[in-house]
């Protein structure tokens, strides 16, 4: 049983991964291209961090009071309560990492995945 969970652990964990690989013979040095597109991408969409809200509805089980219908064990009614989410996300997020992209393939180089190991 152990080992099945390490092998299973192994593939979840193991499964893919990305690298830079040049698709240009005048593509420019790796690291230079990435701290220029990186500091590029930052000027012209920096971090912007906003609440954003979602509202929903939950059941909720109330107990009932008398005369009630009741639709829980005779003694609970069913209702649909508001549920208030809120998170704190970088709006700017999606456009900077689209600037950086678009910079890093202007400079030669395009990201590649590397699926189970293989290249």
């Amino acid at each position: 049983m152990r080992k099945a969970v390490a092998a299973g652990l192994a593939l979840l964990t193991g499964g893919c991964a990305t690298e830079w690989a040049r698709f240009s013979d005048h593509a420019d040095p790796l690291d230079e291209s990435r701290w220029r597109c990186r500091a590029e991408a930052n000027e012209k969409w920096p971090e912007k961090m906003e609440v954003v809200e979602r509202t929903g509805e939950i059941e909720a089980l109330t107990v009932c009071k008398e005369g009630e219908t009741c639709d829980v064990d005779g003694k609970y009614k069913k209702m649909l309560m508001p549920k208030t989410e809120r998170y704190t996300v970088d709006v700017n997020a999606k456009e900077n990492h689209e600037h950086f992209m678009g910079c890093m393939g202007g400079a030669g180089w395009i990201q590649k995945t590397i699926w189970f190991g293989r290249r």
